[in-house]
């Protein structure tokens, strides 16, 4: 026997865990959906999957369902709302800081073609190397300046 903790799976939301083992085993009466969801919070809590340790495996049929109507609809929503907020954030930018820098500007470009290869910690260095750049130019104080 091996000491561990026991998390059930709405505890779980928001963790990562370098091991787990998950009962993926339907419970009686559960609603489809919701179990889907769960199956998605346990499947997704490890850091790795040579991590995982899956109990029991549910039906193919609860397995294949797929995420619920309403999921997919927020998905897409969230997805439009990135794609315009990129798009605006690009515009004021650039009618802030003049021209970017071409890798600012080639990762916007990834951006708005919807690429989940976008490295947004780059982006997020090279925004605020731009601004702070700006910042200096204009011969302003700004507190993000000093942290870099």
């Amino acid at each position: 026997m091996v000491p561990a903790n026991v998390v059930i799976v709405y505890g779980a939301k928001g963790e990562s865990f370098e091991t787990a083992i998950c009962d993926l085993g339907v419970p009686p009466s559960q609603d489809e959906n919701l179990f889907w969801l769960a199956m998605y919070v346990m499947l997704t809590r490890c850091k790795t999957l040579d991590g995982l340790l899956l109990l029991r495996l549910p039906s193919r049929e609860a397995f294949e369902a797929g995420a619920p109507d309403y999921v997919k609809q927020e998905t897409a929503r969230l997805a439009k709302l990135r794609t315009a907020t990129m798009g605006r954030l690009h515009r004021n930018l650039t009618k802030a800081l003049g021209s970017l820098p071409s890798r600012v500007t080639d990762l916007f470009a990834g951006a708005a073609a919807d690429d989940d290869s976008v490295d947004w910690d780059t982006l997020e260095n090279l925004v605020r190397d731009a601004v702070c750049t700006y910042a200096q130019a204009a011969q302003e104080d700004v507190s993000a300046c000093a942290r870099r």
